[in-house]
Order: C-alpha cells, then sequence, then structure tokens
C-alpha cells in the first residue's frame, strides 16, 4: 500500500521530463507571442508615424518650394515691397523648421528610445503643435492684413484693378488654407493619439 502511495505522491521520472518539456514549450510560445505581438505593435506605431513624417516631406520638398516662387511671382507681377516678400520667407521657414520639431518622428526614435522616453517625446511634440497654432494664427491673420496693403498698394502688370482681385483672392485662399491647417491638425492628433495608445498596450503588456 505504501509503495502505491510513493508512487502516486512521486510520478515517474519520465512524468517529470515530460512535465517540463510540456512547460518550456508554453513557455517559449508564450515568449514568441509576446515578440509577435510586440514586432506588430511596433509596425502599427510606424504606419501613423510614417504618415507624419510624409507629410513634413511634403511641407518641405513640395510646398516650400511652391511657396517661395508663388510669392516672388507676386512679388515681380503685383510690385508688392521686398520687405514683405522677406518676412513671408522668414515666416515660412521659421514654421518649417518649428513643424521638424513638432511633426517629425524618425524610425530611429522607436529602435532607440524606450517607452517611456518616446511617449515623452510624443507629448512634448503635442504641446508643441498647441503652442505653435496658438501663436501662427494671430500672426497669419496679421500677414493677410499686410498683404492686401500690399496688394492695394502697387498695380503691379495687371493694372488698378487687379489689387482688389487678388484680395479677394486673399481672402477666399486665407479662409480656405485655415480650414486645411485646422482639419490637419485634427488629423495630425488623430495619429499621434493612436501611436500613445499602441505605447500604452506594450507598456501593458511588459
Amino acid at each position: 500500500m505504501n509503495v502505491m502511495e510513493n508512487a502516486n505522491i512521486n510520478p515517474p521520472k519520465d512524468e517529470l521530463d515530460i512535465l517540463r518539456d510540456e512547460l518550456s514549450a508554453l513557455r517559449r510560445s508564450l515568449e514568441t507571442q509576446k515578440i509577435v505581438s510586440h514586432n506588430l505593435l511596433h509596425r502599427i506605431m510606424k504606419g501613423d508615424a510614417s504618415w507624419l513624417n510624409r507629410l513634413f516631406k511634403y511641407e518641405m520638398f513640395l510646398i516650400f518650394p511652391a511657396s517661395v516662387l508663388l510669392f516672388l511671382f507676386i512679388k515681380v507681377a503685383m510690385h508688392t515691397s521686398w520687405l514683405f516678400y522677406g518676412c513671408t520667407m522668414v515666416m515660412f521657414v521659421v514654421d518649417l523648421y518649428w513643424d521638424y520639431h513638432v511633426l517629425r518622428l524618425p524610425p530611429s526614435d522607436f529602435a532607440n528610445l524606450s517607452l517611456l522616453d518616446l511617449r515623452r517625446k510624443i507629448l512634448r511634440q503635442m504641446r508643441g503643435r498647441k503652442i505653435q497654432m496658438a501663436v501662427e494664427i494671430p500672426l497669419l491673420c496679421l500677414w493677410c492684413v499686410w498683404f492686401f496693403f500690399e496688394l492695394f498698394g502697387g498695380s503691379g502688370m495687371f493694372g488698378p484693378a487687379a489689387g482688389a482681385v487678388w484680395a479677394i483672392i486673399v481672402a477666399f485662399g486665407f479662409a480656405l488654407g485655415l480650414v486645411v491647417v485646422l482639419f490637419l491638425y485634427r488629423a495630425i492628433d488623430h495619429h499621434t493619439q493612436a501611436i500613445l495608445a499602441q505605447i500604452k498596450l506594450l507598456d501593458e503588456e511588459d
């Protein structure tokens, strides 16, 4: 009887080896699933970040050069002042430099920064974008008023009536541009919130 009880209490060595192997296999499976899940979330995060990086590249390599040429054309055609042109270019450069710091999330950040540091950087960028909007929108309103005076002050190659026409175009363009900026701000915020949510998931898994 004692022999049978001891056999039940102490399973054969082969059974212990099988249990160990099963536990090791389960542990490896869980670790593999965790790695796959981390990699998947990192790819999703990089996908949202790549949208922000592409947006900045469009601004830098398409919108900025086009704006430089457009306002140079307006300077020559409408006889606006070099002071206005220079200040406009400075404004564009400052905005581009600001976006470089509050918009971009390079792939190296996901490889080199910890989740905590990455989250801090993203939150810092969000605060920076709010400050940027609070500063730039009033300045754009003042710039638009200055543009009106510049257009009415020089008739240029299109005659005296062209100033009024251009002023209407500027007013419409400013209103449309403001709508686009607010739409982009909401889209950027949406992508940023998605990245933060994924960082939270990764942090909870760890």
